[in-house]
């Protein structure tokens, strides 16, 4: 996990975490947290990445990053780094819903469903599922 941590820093930011580092520090800066790596804030990486808007790259970034191998996630299983929602084929539209927390009920329900008509799984498929999610989103942000 820290390798593809690594790697996806790499991606994103051009540079590996301790590229600053001379070769002994880097050895060191792994597992010392006294070294912290730093996520710089990001406008866009190659027009398609935005960091800002996209936490859940941050998320595993981050996550694999963890100096203690025990925090880092696993590759499968449940919580493990394929289930995250950054790696999902609805992770795109789940970012949607995300962003559009400021929406109307109606927009959300919209998002909602195109959500749910993408996945598989039978949970999803209940009558009640799209209103159920809508209102816990709107108790999550705040509206009433």
């Amino acid at each position: 996990m820290w390798s593809l941590g690594c790697i996806l820093y790499q991606m994103v930011y051009g540079k590996s975490p301790f590229q600053h580092l001379p070769i002994t520090k880097k050895l060191e800066a792994i597992t010392n947290e006294a070294y912290p790596i730093d996520f710089p804030k990001l406008e866009c990486v190659f027009h398609l990445i935005v960091t800002d808007s996209n936490p859940w790259l941050m998320d595993v970034m981050k996550s694999c990053l963890q100096r203690n191998p025990s925090k880092r996630p696993s590759i499968g299983g449940a919580g493990g780094l394929l289930q995250h929602p950054f790696l999902q084929p609805q992770g795109e539209r789940a970012m949607q819903l995300f962003q559009a927390a400021t929406l109307g009920n109606e927009n959300m329900q919209d998002i909602v469903r195109q959500i749910l008509e993408s996945s598989s799984d039978e949970v999803w498929n209940r009558p009640d599922c799209v209103d159920s999610l809508c209102k816990a989103g709107h108790c999550i942000i705040g509206d009433s």
